[in-house]
């Protein structure tokens, strides 16, 4: 007959093991490069002389003298800047909501759709929750000129758990590039070039931050929705950074835009208008690492599934995407990098990240993704009311 003792250890072995298949299941630990710190160049900026009430006034609750503010899940509730930029350094430290999210989406972003609600320009970060409670993706996407038919997502899993402490997001928008990074290091870059067209971002936009019911398409395609019983989803923010050209209504053409580089704009001068080889080494490792999902490589949306091997993997090690942020995705050499190699999809052995180089043929037309035009008009409507 079994003991005590025997119980006992039974299920200290059998916790054990549940453990080391959790943490298993969530993937190996990485830890990232080392990076300047970008967020240290500019103040942080209490929530309370940032941001006004976007929609939700009643969910949000400005906390810590005014420093720092909880975003609660009942619908959507929202923060919008109180001015509007054209270019500049915007960056969020957030902590997410713990627990069984799905559905629940956090979002710092920039947009214009109050001004232009037909040629919108848009630069995201989406925070998706997943029914494995502790993990959380990373989404970037952008739209320029009102493409918003034509999602431009790229996904990535946190080298870290966001729920347990406050983490730096952050997008550099400026003339030269537009980068998006976490914890400072950068993720994706898309450079501004003649293949971009008139889908590059470059009318002034409002910074938001918001939490809202993404049930429709956030978690596996909406495949899991968000669960009420598990709430309240509360997503706290503080460490606010918005440095950049302010304009005011009345603004046709800014003042302050730059024709060339220049040492005195602090977000648009030498130092901003290409990433160093210490930041593209850490963007080269999100990418290989982390990323799981590029727009360009979805065969249903492409009609292409690129792929490299290890092999030419290291014929190229310093290999990056770099966008057209029109309907194909286009290689665009960059003076910094030389020559990016061969066409193709780079898959790490692990098969968990994804680092992708397009090439001349690009990814061809791409096919309409209604999750994206659904998410704009969702925006939109919360925006407007």
């Amino acid at each position: 007959m079994a003991t005590f003792h025997d119980y006992k250890l039974f299920f200290s072995t059998l916790l054990v093991f549940c453990k080391i298949v959790e943490v298993c299941s969530r993937g190996p630990i990485y830890t990232p490069p080392s990076v300047e710190r970008l967020t240290d160049h500019f103040g942080r900026i209490p929530v309370n002389k940032s941001y006004d009430f976007a929609f939700g006034a009643s969910n949000i609750h400005v906390t810590n003298n005014g420093t720092s503010a909880d975003l609660s899940l009942d619908k959507s509730s929202g923060l919008v800047s109180r001015n509007r930029y054209y270019y500049g350094f915007f960056n969020a430290a957030m902590r997410l909501p713990a627990g069984f999210t799905s559905g629940v989406v956090v979002a710092f972003y920039l947009s214009n759709a109050d001004v232009f609600p037909h040629n919108h320009d848009e630069i995201d970060i989406e925070l998706l929750g997943h029914e494995k409670r502790r993990d959380w993706v990373l989404q970037t996407n952008i739209y320029g000129n009102g493409s918003v038919r034509s999602g431009r997502e790229e996904k990535f899993y946190l080298w870290f758990d966001p729920t347990q402490n406050f983490h730096d997001y952050s997008i550099l928008w400026n003339n030269h590039h537009i980068v998006f990074l976490v914890d400072n290091i950068p993720v994706r870059e898309v450079a501004h070039g003649n293949a971009m067209g008139s889908v590059y971002p470059t009318k002034a936009m409002s910074v938001y931050a918001t939490i809202w019911d993404g049930s429709e398409w956030a978690t596996h395609g909406g495949k899991y929705a968000v669960d009420y019983k598990f709430a309240p989803f509360v997503a706290t923010m503080r460490g606010i950074e918005m440095e950049g050209c302010i304009i005011n209504q009345n603004d046709t053409i800014p003042s302050c835009s730059r024709s060339s580089v220049s040492s005195l704009d602090p977000v648009d001068g030498e130092q901003f208008s290409k990433l160093s080889k210490q930041q593209l080494t850490a963007l080269e490792w999100a990418r290989r690492k982390h990323m799981f999902y590029s727009y360009c490589q979805d065969k249903n949306r492409t009609g292409r599934n690129w792929r490299w091997s290890n092999e030419d993997l290291m014929k190229s090690p310093k290999a990056v995407i770099f966008e057209s942020l029109g309907f194909n995705c286009e290689v665009l050499e960059n003076q910094h990098l030389g020559d990016l190699g061969q066409s193709n999809q780079i898959e790490n052995e692990s098969g968990r990240g994804l680092n992708q180089v397009e090439g001349e043929s690009g990814c061809g037309l791409m096919k309409e993704d209604p999750s994206a035009l659904g998410r704009s008009q969702k925006w939109a409507e919360m925006n407007s009311g």
